[in-house]
């Protein structure tokens, strides 16, 4: 009884496989049906990573031979992507605002011609406003900033630049000689 059940155990190599009948139609592949369900998993991720590196080496090889193809044109590309870059914002914004006038000129049915002749006038209209709506706005800092210019200017070219320097450093050492009176030694002889 033994003995029978180890023979039933026995699996037979491939080539023998392959000679039995009924066996001859089908693939090699079909040795995975075969194989133990515990090593299913490994090896399903062994072809997954194999076809994964094919795959990357197979992208490798084709940007080698776009480089190699494009090489003579890699300068003016390059170029052409720096420019674009840089360049496709300001574009934007001259289309969007060509394309606002146009749009203003049809609503306000104003012809070409005299549209661009009173556009250098709106344009300076409109930077005045501006420049009035940020001056008022900040009022207070820009008087500041002229009184803070202006009282410099004065003292570097009418007020005796040394007296100034001296008063500020006999201000600086009072002031330290102030503070040493408030030292941890006297400090702690009033307390």
């Amino acid at each position: 009884m033994k003995n029978s059940r180890k023979c039933r155990s026995i699996r037979l190599p491939f080539s023998k496989m392959a000679s039995t009948p009924g066996l001859e139609n089908r693939s090699p592949l079909t040795i995975l049906n075969n194989l133990p369900k515990e090593h299913e998993k490994a090896i399903k991720q062994a072809f997954y990573n194999t076809a994964a590196n094919i795959f990357v080496l197979l992208a490798c090889a084709a940007a080698i031979a776009v480089y190699f193809i494009l090489e003579s044109f890699l300068k003016p590309l390059l170029w052409a992507v720096l420019c674009g870059a840089f360049l496709y914002p300001f574009k934007r914004k001259v289309t969007n605002s060509l394309k606002a006038w146009l749009i203003g000129l049809r609503i306000s049915e104003t012809p070409i011609i005299f549209g661009v002749i009173i556009t250098p006038i709106k344009c300076a209209d409109n930077t005045i406003d501006r420049v009035c709506t940020t001056v008022i706005v900040k009022a207070k800092l820009i008087v500041g900033i002229c009184l803070g210019i202006l009282s410099l200017y004065g003292l570097w070219h009418f007020g005796p630049l040394w007296g100034i320097f001296f008063f500020l450093q006999r201000t600086f050492i009072y002031t330290y000689e102030l503070l040493g009176y408030f030292s941890s030694f006297w400090v702690s002889l009033i307390n």
